[in-house]
């Protein structure tokens, strides 16, 4: 059958021990005695090897297994003649061999997919039911083989539904290959669908069609980006050289962002090869989402599980042909798909299934654990010899017939036997992800217990052959993004559902067992950790991570994770005023976290990811405690607008005589903490202006900066105080004169300014305020004096005469600013706006402004090149805080991000045309440039993460946004 094999030992020469325990490593991960055959056509050797291999399995299953005597040329011409009676099942009957070599990378489809000399018998009973075992198999849930298409177009079977999506994917196709030389060289067509809604079978459907006059084939995604671009390369250049038409490539089971990057590498590799920009590759992607609702966007083709009324008539007249040939139970995803998957139709037929099968015995325990899997891994699945050894069948089991043969009928009903392709296994799944939820919601026994009864199988963990299954079950335990999302939970699914619907006693207890399973994995005792804080079993969570840190000991997550215990341990206490002695546990619980979260900082920065959790831990648990110490009479004093005697013990040497010896061993760390603090924001608030949030996380990561901007306020507020009148006496007083400079800045702070990610969301009154505060001509040469004036001028275009400030005086400013500190982007980023180009000019002017312009963007690149780490920067967006609007003068033509409209995350340059300019560049390469001032002149424009350049040299447009690696260059299209 499709996907099946043979494991054949030669026996051609006299055998050894190595050859033997190959042998019994087969025979045990197989559970087989015809899965595997031995061919010797020497007896002498056969008798030998029988000697060896008789620990493995008795002599006559070893006779069972073996033809012996027969000359290896005649066994050959018996499996020719064997092979052509019968349907061919092969899917490479190419015409070039070439296309084998495409393996593992890309699996093409030809015209001549099946071979026309194979001419079925419609007599022969053998083909017929060969033939109704594969249609059953589709309808029945699985996924649509070549064989199914080739059957229905020779009218051996019923045809095929033509959904509309593939109407509308079929729509789009013709458009572009009649618009070829608009597309540029590579085209992106999305089918989102839920799963399991007939996604893949739509795209499957096209490509079966279009392989009569495109080359098709379905790319293995699983492969490296550059191995696969490679390999459709060797496709294109394998056709005749006048077939010009372009390739149709699958793409199934990968995210936006992996689409995105295989297309920009898939432009530069085929456009580099042709040269030209026309269409010469189209991806085809299938992506599975839960909600496509969510997804609805014009570029994408979108199938569920509601049916059009053109739909419905179509599948129920194909259900009631179908019924003369199987029952319903038979084709159970079929009939509910035809129903659109109706509650209380999926209910029914699950429940008297069911109760056929029965909750308590083997094939109950078995099916429950399976839906388990099913329901939370996407494509999950067990093995089946796992399946067999589960039922406690004999390992002399035939295995090609196991799975039928070791299970009730009802149990058959809802699921289904698959080959596996990746890892080369027969595996057995639920039939539809929604079956397998329903069976979760009907089973007696908690979540809890199934799990468990997974965690104690020895046959999930033990067998070589099970490696990936015991990978699902892991899943369970350490993946927190449900199926089809790009949003994190707090806990994984699994978990979340136990602690809810059973209790958190449970959730711990099968985290537990989990860990004992997994005893060398610290990921899975991370999230036990996390679980533990929220039921606030912090000894158990200290000792836990104790032991993750011994497995990972420099992971920075780990080591964020020991932080968070910590600091939730800390949040849980309750403080009586004015009792140095309660406190001493907080503050000593406090450092601790802190100390976790700075080594979690020193791990992050040898790590190729970023992981930033480390920043904003220390920031919130340093804020935290500076709130609590108040509490303490000696720091309660409050004049003027602030703690005096608090800020007075954080910022100089001073410690007060009541705390003297009971604080001894904090006294250090306490009086680094603000400094500390103020460093870790700014790590952050460079971060944030740097980069863009990965899609998925901005949610979280936005919330994140919300609360680290309420933090700032409340630090900042407790140095708050004025700077003249009684407070200035006061701070005399207390000899801390010299503390003015920090305390203005933190006042600066506390009004929101000095931070470049967030100046330009104050308020004028705010900002007023803020650049009232730089007295003195040395203050104003600060990036927080120029911001200030920018944003208040943008903000205040038509202020009174004395507020405002000309563009001379702010490039002067910039340029002293870039004296003091060539090493910081942001008085390079003003001079980038100050000069860019209004409008055309030949003249000195226009070079000099040309020479700004190329000094600032070369030294801004070069400082985002040491803040990118050893990853591409394409996988790293960066922030765009401006955007070149339409309108003239230096105040109006550019738009800040804010300003910007976007449609469900994305800038949606359509609403956005009238707001701002498209500008025209040259492409080059992989590169683009824009001219500056003089005609001579050219700048380099990078391109954003999200957008290809066409091939070749050619003129294209583009919105054109300013950050701190440059400008960049977005919504790229080709000039005709």
């Amino acid at each position: 059958p499709p996907g099946s094999f043979e494991v054949l030992f030669l026996l051609v020469s006299t055998v050894d021990q190595p050859l033997a325990e190959a042998f019994q490593e087969f025979y045990t991960g197989m559970n087989s005695k015809t899965g595997i055959k031995c061919i010797a056509a020497d007896r002498q050797n056969y008798s030998n090897w029988v000697s060896f291999v008789r620990q493995s399995c008795n002599r006559d299953t070893i006779n069972n297994l073996s033809i012996v005597g027969t000359k290896l040329n005649h066994l050959d011409a018996m499996i020719q003649i064997i092979q052509s009676s019968a349907i061919s099942t092969r899917q490479l009957l190419r015409d070039d061999k070439s296309y084998e070599e495409l393996l593992p990378f890309i699996e093409v489809l030809r015209a001549n997919e099946y071979n026309s000399e194979y001419i079925i018998d419609k007599n022969d009973e053998q083909c017929q039911e060969e033939i109704k075992n594969t249609e059953m198999y589709f309808y029945r849930g699985g996924k649509v083989n070549w064989m199914n298409f080739w059957l229905a177009d020779n009218e051996y079977c019923g045809e095929i539904i033509q959904r509309d999506a593939y109407k509308a994917v079929e729509r789009r196709l013709k458009l572009a290959l009649e618009k070829r030389n608009s597309k540029g060289p590579v085209l992106t067509v999305t089918i989102a669908h839920q799963p399991g809604s007939g996604g893949s079978t739509v795209a499957r459907h096209i490509l079966w069609d279009f392989s009569k006059r495109l080359r098709c084939g379905i790319i293995n995604t699983s492969q490296p980006e550059k191995s696969i671009c490679e390999h459709v390369v060797k496709l294109q250049e394998s056709e005749k050289k006048d077939e010009s038409s372009p390739m149709l490539l699958l793409a199934e089971d990968c995210d936006e962002e992996c689409i995105m990057s295989l297309k920009d590498q898939l432009t530069r590799a085929v456009g580099h090869q042709t040269n030209v920009s026309n269409l010469q590759v189209i991806l085809l992607h299938c992506m599975r989402v839960n909600n496509p609702e969510t997804y609805k966007v014009p570029e994408r083709v979108m199938v569920h599980y509601n049916l059009s009324p053109r739909e419905t008539s179509l599948f129920k007249r194909k259900l009631e042909v179908l019924k003369k040939q199987f029952k319903e139970n038979a084709i159970l995803t079929f009939v509910l798909m035809t129903q659109e998957y109706n509650q209380s139709v999926l209910s029914k037929f699950v429940k008297d299934l069911l109760t056929d099968i029965g909750f308590s015995s083997d094939e109950g325990r078995l099916l429950q654990s399976i839906a388990l899997l099913n329901h939370y891994v996407q494509d999950s699945y067990i093995t089946v010899s796992q399946f067999v050894s589960f039922l406690n069948a004999s390992f002399q089991t035939d295995l090609s017939q196991g799975f039928e043969s070791t299970s009730n009928k009802p149990m058959n009903f809802l699921l289904s036997h698959l080959f596996e392709a990746t890892t080369e296994l027969q595996c057995i799944r639920v039939i539809h992800h929604k079956v397998a939820e329903e069976i979760l919601d009907q089973i007696k026994p908690n979540q809890s217990q199934v799990v468990t009864q997974l965690l104690e199988k020895d046959i999930f963990f033990q067998q070589k052959s099970t490696t990936q299954v015991s990978k699902f079950i892991r899943q369970l335990f350490v993946q927190r993004k449900p199926k089809n999302s790009k949003q994190r939970l707090k806990f994984p699914p699994m978990i979340a559902h136990i602690a809810k619907s059973e209790s958190n006693t449970k959730a711990v207890a099968v985290q537990e067992k989990a860990c004992e399973c997994f005893d060398e994995d610290a990921i899975v005792i991370q999230q036990l950790v996390r679980f533990l804080c929220k039921t606030g079993e912090f000894e158990k969570a200290k000792s836990w991570i104790e032991k993750a840190k011994i497995l990972l000991p420099s992971n920075s997550y780990i080591l964020d994770t020991e932080g968070q215990v910590y600091k939730k341990w800390l949040y849980s206490l309750t403080f009586p005023i004015n009792d140095p002695g309660k406190l001493d546990k907080a503050i000593e619980l406090a450092l601790k976290a802190i100390n976790a979260f700075q080594r979690s900082q020193e791990a992050s920065e040898s790590e190729t990811d970023w992981n930033n959790s480390g920043y904003f831990g220390e920031v919130e648990v340093g804020c935290y405690i500076v709130q609590l110490m108040p509490l303490l009479g000696i720091f309660s004093e409050y004049k003027n607008g602030f703690y005096p005697k608090l800020v007075k013990y954080l910022v100089t040497e001073w410690v007060p005589e009541e705390i003297n010896v009971s604080w001894a061993p904090f006294h250090d760390q306490l009086k680094s903490l603000h400094n500390n603090i103020c460093k870790s924001m700014e790590w952050i608030y460079v971060y944030m202006a740097y980069f863009q949030p990965d899609e998925g996380t901005e949610t979280m990561v936005q919330a994140a900066f919300e609360n680290l901007k309420k933090n700032e306020r409340q630090f900042s507020s407790f140095f708050n105080c004025p700077l003249d009148g009684p407070s200035k006496k006061l701070l005399k007083k207390e000899n801390m004169e010299n503390q003015m400079a920090l305390l203005k800045h933190r006042k600066i702070n506390y009004l929101g300014g000095g931070r470049f990610s967030t100046i330009f969301a104050l308020a004028a009154d705010k900002l007023r305020e803020i650049i009232d505060m730089d007295t003195n001509q040395q203050e104003k040469l600060n990036e927080n004096y120029v911001l200030s004036r920018i944003a208040f001028a943008m903000i205040k275009p038509t202020s009174p005469e004395e507020d405002k400030v000309s563009e001379e005086q702010l490039h002067e400013l910039s340029l002293q600013l870039q004296r003091l500190d060539f090493d910081k982007p942001i008085p390079h980023f003003i001079l980038l706006l100050l000069h860019w180009p209004d409008s055309e000019c030949n003249d000195l002017s226009g070079k000099k402004h040309d020479e700004y312009l190329t000094d600032s963007l070369t030294t801004l690149n070069n400082l985002y090149k040491g803040k990118i780490k050893d990853i591409q920067s394409v996988k790293k967006p960066t922030y765009p805080h401006f955007f070149l609007g339409s309108g003239s003068g230096f105040l109006k033509r550019f738009v800040h991000n804010r300003n910007v409209s976007r449609n469900n995350g994305a800038y949606d340059w359509e609403a956005n045309q009238a707001r701002l300019q498209r500008v025209e560049g040259s492409a080059e390469g992989n590169k683009i440039y824009i001219q500056g001032h003089c005609k001579d002149s050219q700048l380099p424009v990078h391109r954003a993460f999200n957008c290809s350049i066409p091939p070749g040299s050619t003129r294209v447009s583009f919105y054109l946004g300013f950050t701190l690696r440059g400008c960049v260059a977005y919504d790229i299209q080709s000039v005709q």
